[in-house]
């Protein structure tokens, strides 16, 4: 890797079973000089606190939008990079492909999403005020976008997110990515599709061709399909979670197909015994 990055693994204090899990599984013991790694939380000082980012912001789903502008800002006036990578805490980083990903001459890349696609009540459940928890957010989607879970923005990139930013926008948007997305696209920077970067669902099979795997912290069991993805790349186990469990796992879908199969076939039969009475 001839560039320096630096990642962003966005989370909260309530979180930190999803941090422990990450610095049990693919952030142990890595160390390369150009890449630097911090999880991010809000309700802090702007400090480095060991391997945390702890900016000067709130906390909670609904001020994503803030703490990404503020994160931009404090890796700007502190770090020395060309990428900034922002991920969720629900993802898990290969780091022997993101060594080799080629991010030059781009700007703003990830899994880039479609603007007509768009969910206006994803955040509900999700933050602490009641009233948006119950409001569709009624903002346009009027730029494609790269997904939230995780994209790369050059410096220069960043330089004009902070350049063109209003704290207006910020506050009333909902969305970190449109946020994002919308001021870039108003500077004439737009996302360019890099499938390498993001692998957003978790079909296992595939996911040693990613840089970064995510694994949906919506859904339960998260702690566990990290460990099941750090077993598949590494072949290594992690807090009791053993060979076995994936012997197991593999045995349920065999039975499982073999099950379907079985239907499948009594169903086939049954059509052509009666297609032939008729």
């Amino acid at each position: 890797m001839e560039y320096k990055l630096v990642i962003g693994i966005i989370s909260c204090k309530k979180y930190t079973d999803n941090q422990d899990v990450i610095r049990n599984t693919w952030l142990k013991n890595y160390n390369n000089p150009n890449i630097d790694i911090y999880f991010v939380i809000g309700d802090g000082n702007n400090d480095i606190v060991d391997d945390t980012i702890e900016l000067d912001c709130k906390d909670n789903y609904e001020d994503l939008p803030a703490k990404i502008i503020s994160f931009i800002k404090f890796c700007y006036n502190n770090f020395e990079y060309d990428y900034l990578f922002k991920i969720d805490d629900d993802c898990y980083v290969n780091f022997e492909n993101l060594e080799k990903l080629d991010l030059f001459d781009i700007d703003y890349s990830g899994h880039v999403i479609n603007k007509r696609s768009f969910d206006p009540q994803w955040h509900v459940g999700k933050c602490t005020d009641e009233e948006l928890n119950n409001t569709i957010y009624n903002g346009k989607s009027i730029n494609n976008r790269c997904s939230g879970p995780g994209y790369v923005l050059s410096n220069y990139a960043t330089r004009v997110i902070i350049d063109n930013y209003s704290d207006y926008d910020v506050e009333s948007e909902l969305y970190e990515d449109k946020l994002i997305a919308d001021i870039l696209a108003d500077n004439e920077i737009y996302p360019v599709t890099n499938k390498k970067i993001l692998y957003p669902n978790i079909l296992y099979r595939n996911h040693s061709k990613y840089c970064i795997i995510h694994l949906d912290n919506s859904k339960k069991g998260l702690i566990k399909r990290m460990l099941k993805v750090h077993y598949i790349i590494t072949n290594q186990n992690i807090e009791g979670f053993s060979k076995n469990n994936n012997n197991v796992l593999i045995i349920l879908i065999l039975v499982a197909l073999a099950i379907y199969n079985r239907n499948k076939l009594f169903n086939n039969s049954n059509t052509f015994t009666n297609t032939s009475l008729d």
